[in-house]
């Protein structure tokens, strides 16, 4: 049986793999995870919490030895994950970038972006 066709990738810029512990406000739930790429524009968050598409998101990414830097995002799409699926895909949250300052994007230059 064919696999189903992948939809095309829309990004603008290219994510960078990385592994940046963050903190995530969410309706006002606060939530941890590990943000696994990045782009200027994007960035896809290792997490269990879920969020409908749209949704505002406060992300605090705190790289070692670092000030900590705060954005302001919107949940793009949302990746589910069966638990018996966990080892082969993992769940989490891909974010458009709404606003960041400077430090982000700096922080960008330091990982080769």
């Amino acid at each position: 049986m064919a696999s189903p066709a992948r939809s095309p990738d829309r990004r603008k810029f290219p994510r960078e793999k990385h592994r940046v512990p963050c903190d995530l406000t969410i309706d006002g739930k606060a939530s941890t995870g590990f943000v696994t790429d990045l782009s200027p524009r994007g960035l896809f968050v290792q997490t269990s919490i879920t969020a409908s598409e749209g949704t505002a998101v406060s992300i605090r990414l705190r790289e070692p030895d670092r000030d900590a830097i705060e954005l302001q995002a919107r949940v793009a799409r949302v990746r589910r994950a069966h638990r018996a699926m966990v080892a082969v895909t993992t769940p989490g949250l891909g974010l458009e970038v709404v606003q960041a300052p400077e430090s982000y994007y700096a922080m960008l230059k330091r990982h080769g972006h």
